[in-house]
């Protein structure tokens, strides 16, 4: 029976597995998506005055992504060193 616990331990202690295994997953489903979803209406719109309000509603959301993905690569980093 393989010893999970190690294999995950040695996992956390790699920065680069740690950021692919749990800094991708995170940046596709709550970055990327979010942000086409948010620019797409802009993108689509053909009338010039509506791109201006539809940008006003979608640049909050991308700030507030931003700042999530700032802070979510900050503990994928630094890892669980400041864990218990």
């Amino acid at each position: 029976m393989p010893d999970y616990e190690r294999k995950a331990t040695a996992i956390g202690s790699r920065l680069g597995q740690r950021i692919f295994l749990l800094g991708g997953p995170i940046l596709v489903m709550f970055g990327i998506i979010p942000v086409a979803a948010l620019l797409t209406p802009f993108f689509l719109l053909r009338i010039q005055n509506m791109r201006e309000e539809v940008l006003i509603f979608a640049l909050p959301g991308i700030a507030l992504l931003l700042i999530f993905h700032t802070h979510a690569l900050r503990f994928i980093i630094r890892g669980t060193k400041d864990i218990g």
